[in-house]
């Protein structure tokens, strides 16, 4: 379990890639961050 920053509003969705390398997330403040 780890913690994550750099978003600057709530995170309303995250995805995983097929082999679970890569994680994106995408926030209230209109951004994605993989």
């Amino acid at each position: 379990m780890a913690t994550l920053k750099g978003h600057k509003e709530r995170v309303s969705s995250v995805a995983f890639s097929p082999k679970g390398t890569i994680m994106a997330t995408a926030s209230a403040d209109r951004t994605v961050l993989l």
